[in-house]
């Protein structure tokens, strides 16, 4: 992002938002009584970026969530139809099963949507810090299974879920 701030008589021309409140701020400590107007940019960038920064968790999260249901989805349209058979001659009936699950079409629906939104969370932040966040995924995941089709939450799946959630928080802080 291009910008400048006008502060009295001085003009600062940054590039980027992190460079910016950086220059700035080292600006402002220079000649803390006469650039009001950067102090005001400043607040109004810190905001700026809190609120992006919020509102690209959120996309992530979402995304994140809608990935799970996805699964979730997909794995109750295969519970309704049973085992599919990939033969070739009964390839094209259970394509069409498929094709005209309910649940299988709702996992397909959260599935678009939740890439749309994670292209999106993806114009705004690191590619290294959001997709570790898609880990988090597993965990809805392995205990959403858990609850609703009965699938084992062994010791070991608790243990990797702790080292999961572990890693997202390092990297998320680092």
């Amino acid at each position: 992002v291009h910008g400048e701030v006008a502060c009295g008589a001085h003009r600062l021309e940054l590039r980027t938002q992190r460079a910016r409140r950086r220059r700035i701020g080292d600006h402002l400590a220079e000649r803390p009584a006469a650039c009001q107007q950067a102090r005001l940019a400043v607040g109004g960038l810190r905001r700026g970026a809190t609120d992006m920064a919020r509102l690209t968790l959120v996309m992530i999260v979402v995304s994140v969530l809608l990935n799970a249901a996805a699964q979730l989805l997909l794995k109750a349209g295969t519970r309704v139809l049973g085992v599919i058979d990939v033969q070739a001659g009964a390839l094209a009936s259970s394509a069409l099963g498929v094709a005209t699950q309910p649940f299988v079409i709702g996992g397909l629906a959260c599935y678009v949507a939740s890439v749309a939104i994670w292209i999106a969370a993806l114009s705004r932040v690191d590619v290294s810090i959001a997709y570790p966040m898609l880990s988090l995924g597993y965990v809805v995941n392995a205990l959403a299974a858990w609850a609703l089709f009965g699938e084992a939450l062994t010791p070991a799946k608790m243990v990797g879920i702790l080292v999961i959630l572990a890693g997202v928080v390092i990297l998320a802080r680092g």
